[in-house]
């Protein structure tokens, strides 16, 4: 498998068994990647007849999803600047997708519905840096807490992102796909704290050394000293 620097539809030859590549700076879903498919599940299942076509071409998606994943990861690593600026973006994306997918829940949703604030004042800036990725039929969010949030916060806007799976499940035709959300130990370090929440949507420690040295900062987050209880309705939790 070759990474190619330029679109590989700028060029005239197809993708074929005997030349064989992928483009990991596309997506799955780039024509290139989505003709390549093609051609590994037919090569694949003459090789293999007792596989489904369709099963064969569900898993090499989710491989083509991790390569391109490793590969923009070490591209980051090594400190390439459009590795670096497509990452920031689709981070950005992620967080617009999951603001809209957190709003439309709580207003549907009669027990959640007195959160809809706390989304609002959240917004897509408020959203945790969560990467995701199709493994074996299970949708698997990594997640990268924000410097500045409680780490009550997050579970407490995963159970939201469950109830939504749940919603998303019964209400279209795809069939039902697993969710799981794991924490990988990271940090995200960029963008800044939201002002106005309440006290306990800070991480604690963080909040007390921007008291202690940084008074002026610390005063302009005009944190609502008022707690907002980081649990969901008994309905919510089962």
């Amino acid at each position: 498998m070759i990474r190619t620097t330029d679109d590989p539809l700028c060029h005239q030859f197809p993708c074929t068994a005997d030349s064989f590549k992928l483009y990991l700076d596309g997506t799955p879903a780039h024509p290139w990647n989505k003709a390549a498919t093609k051609v590994f599940v037919a090569s694949f299942c003459v090789k293999y007849t007792h596989h489904a076509a369709n099963k064969a071409e569900a898993h090499f998606k989710v491989h083509i999803d991790t390569l391109i994943r490793r590969y923009r990861a070490q591209e980051v690593a090594k400190g390439n600047p459009n590795a670096k600026d497509v990452a920031k973006k689709k981070n950005r994306k992620n967080a617009r997708k999951l603001l809209e997918d957190r709003r439309k829940t709580v207003g549907q949703i009669p027990e959640l519905r007195e959160h809809s604030w706390v989304i609002d004042h959240l917004g897509a800036a408020g959203m945790s840096s969560d990467e995701s990725s199709t493994e074996h039929g299970v949708k698997i969010y990594r997640i990268k807490k924000k410097y500045w949030r409680a780490a009550e916060l997050g579970p407490f806007l995963h159970g939201i992102d469950r109830v939504t799976a749940q919603y998303k499940n019964v209400t279209t035709s795809k069939g039902s796909q697993r969710y799981l959300w794991l924490s990988g130990g990271e940090q995200s370090t960029g963008g800044v704290a939201m002002p106005g929440l309440p006290v306990n949507f800070y991480d604690a420690e963080w909040l007390t050394n921007l008291q202690t040295h940084m008074k002026p900062a610390y005063n302009s987050l005009e944190i609502d000293p008022v707690e907002h209880p980081l649990i969901h309705h008994p309905v919510i939790q089962e």
